[in-house]
């Protein structure tokens, strides 16, 4: 019987004893997790990392799960506030599985908000929603209305992360209707703030105002000063989109005193950043300058790829903004044409068939003008070529009267002459009186008439064609037409005249087929024709300032190659210099040996 009472009594105090080092070993615990988060609040890192790795150690020893899964969240928020992403994401997600085994919601959805703010930070905006969503429902089933604020609002970061601005815009205001029910101002603020920044996003500048003045509200009252300094940040910018540049500042001078005031260099950095920007757009820009140096100098060494962005967007702007009046208004120009030109190509990308068909119609109206344009030269050729003959009959008319003249006044009157001096020499030679010097006058006056009637056979055998001068009259004419282009001009060097008429006729052809191609396609302001003799050869050249065209593209019409035609039978050459809008230049040689 004492046997067995002494058994009993020792394992009585045996297992009091063990129950009291399991107390004690829970207590170490939670007293080592409580200092390990003081740590990591004034960043001793390596020290909060060490006391949590000492806890996990503990929590397996004596079984204790929940401690274990507090230090792996703590654990993930040291690498966290270290930007170790991917290692404290792996930490939260050791931790999720040892509260989902528990099981424990609450700390369930805690660890999904942590996790969703992780993948925020990595830029995986979809996981960010999986894991916002899956904390957000937790709560809802919980019934835990605060806690379905803040999960909400994380919820909407998501939505607002993917652009999905109209979800993004209803979970916020879930989240203000949750907060409206408690007296927590710090939720209320937050979620204005977040409603805030929403509708600045979207260019809501109305909506966006309202709810940030809402959120300095309630931030005052939670004496909130880094929160309310970046509130104030935000109000800032949504001033600035408004273009009002003097609250603006305001506004961002608050945010730096709020943050020079709590030493948070981040916040301080954002706030003298845009006060530089706000300070070059109101052209302030000796004070740009020294908030530009406030900038970099509170950005220090926790700089980043964007923060750099940032500060080189700044530094150009502000030695833009330093150049001459006339260079800054030479480069807004630019600017403004490469938007210009920008809006341009996609409205062209944007109405290509509209274009196509416009352009089919155009096609269709300049062959309709063309053809138009095409008889009006024809016609003009016809009137220049029927006053061209009318001129040749005046100009032959007058060679008749000219030969009848000569015939009745010249060779008449002395033949008339002369036979009275016959008649007279008969009478002398009958009384015997007739002299040498009589039969002499007969003589030359015979002589003279013989020397008009050689001059008559000249002039009737002469052909009257005189193509010089055609080709002048053709110039004259087209010069005097009612259309005012081309401007035309005419030249001629050289003794022309002398060219025998057959191949003149086939010049003045070639002139004039030249000339005609010119009137009907170049669409020129100026044409100069020039007919030079040089030597033994013929220089024509005919220049235009019109459009031109593409020798080895393809062309209508068979003008180019009536005129070559034309030259070969003359055993001339022909050289065309053109380029589309560079004008054309055609250059005849013709030899006359």
């Amino acid at each position: 019987m004492k046997s067995i009472l002494f058994i009993t009594s020792f394992i009585f105090l045996s297992s009091t004893f063990c129950f009291a080092i399991v107390d004690h070993e829970r207590d170490f615990v939670i007293y080592s997790l409580g200092k390990a988060d003081s740590a990591l609040r004034i960043g001793e890192y390596e020290l909060a990392e060490t006391l949590l790795l000492e806890v996990i150690k503990t929590s397996e020893k004596i079984n204790y799960p929940a401690g274990k899964a507090r230090s792996l969240r703590s654990l993930g928020w040291c690498a966290e506030l270290q930007f170790k992403y991917d290692r404290a994401y792996q930490y939260y997600l050791q931790s999720l599985a040892i509260w989902e085994a528990i099981p424990d919601s609450n700390q369930v959805a805690k660890l999904c908000r942590d996790l969703s703010i992780i993948k925020e930070a990595q830029g995986d905006y979809f996981a960010q929603e999986k894991f916002a969503r899956r904390a957000f429902d937790i709560v809802k089933k919980l019934r835990d209305t605060l806690q379905m604020g803040d999960m909400a609002i994380d919820l909407a970061n998501a939505y607002k992360n993917q652009a999905n601005f109209d979800l993004a815009k209803k979970y916020y205001d879930k989240a203000l209707s949750c907060f409206l029910n408690y007296k927590s101002a710090a939720s209320k603020a937050i979620a204005f703030y977040n409603l805030g920044e929403l509708n600045y996003q979207i260019f809501e500048l109305d909506s966006a105002l309202h709810f940030s003045h809402q959120a300095v509200r309630f931030f005052e009252k939670t004496k909130d000063s880094v929160k309310l300094a970046q509130n104030y940040n935000l109000l800032g910018a949504i001033y600035a989109t408004r273009l009002n540049y003097t609250e603006a500042i305001t506004m961002y001078k608050k945010s730096a005193e709020l943050a020079e005031a709590k030493k948070k260099s981040r916040l301080a950095f954002d706030a003298y950043l845009n006060l530089a920007e706000a300070k070059i757009y109101t052209n302030q820009l000796k004070e740009a300058k020294q908030y530009f140096l406030l900038a970099e100098n509170r950005l220090g060494s926790n700089e980043s790829r964007e923060d750099n962005t940032a500060l080189d967007k700044i530094a150009f702007s502000l030695k833009k903004s330093q150049m001459s009046r006339s260079l800054l208004q030479l480069t807004l120009t630019a600017a403004l044409l490469v938007i210009l030109l920008i809006l341009f190509i996609s409205r062209f990308y944007s109405t290509k068939q509209k274009l196509k068909l416009r352009q089919k119609n155009h096609e269709f109206i300049l062959k309709q003008k063309q053809l138009l344009h095409e008889k009006e030269v024809l016609s003009l050729f016809r009137q220049i070529d029927q006053k061209a003959t009318q001129s040749k009959e005046l100009a032959e008319k007058s060679e008749r009267k000219k030969l009848k003249d000569l015939v009745h006044n010249k060779i008449g009157s002395q033949l008339a002459a002369t036979r009275w001096n016959v008649e007279s020499c008969i009478e002398a030679l009958d009384k015997n009186e007739l002299e040498t010097k009589d039969l002499e006058n007969i003589w030359k006056m015979i002589d003279k008439g013989y020397k008009n009637s050689r001059n008559i056979e000249t002039l009737i055998l002469k052909d009257q064609s005189n193509w010089l001068q055609e080709i002048m009259v053709f110039f004259d004419l087209l010069s005097k037409k009612k259309n005012s282009k081309p401007e035309i001009h005419f030249y001629n060097h050289g003794p022309i005249e002398e060219i025998p008429s057959q191949k003149g006729e086939q010049i003045q052809e070639i002139v004039q087929i030249a000339t005609a191609n010119t009137l009907l396609h170049a669409d020129a302001d100026h044409l100069t024709c020039q007919i030079n003799k040089v030597e033994q050869e013929l220089i024509i050249i005919i220049e235009d300032d019109g459009k031109g065209f593409d020798l080895n593209g393809k062309f209508d019409g068979e003008g180019i190659y009536n005129l070559q035609h034309l030259v070969n039978e003359l055993e001339g050459q022909v050289q065309i210099d053109t380029a589309p809008e560079k004008g054309t230049t055609i250059s005849i040689t013709i030899p006359l040996n």
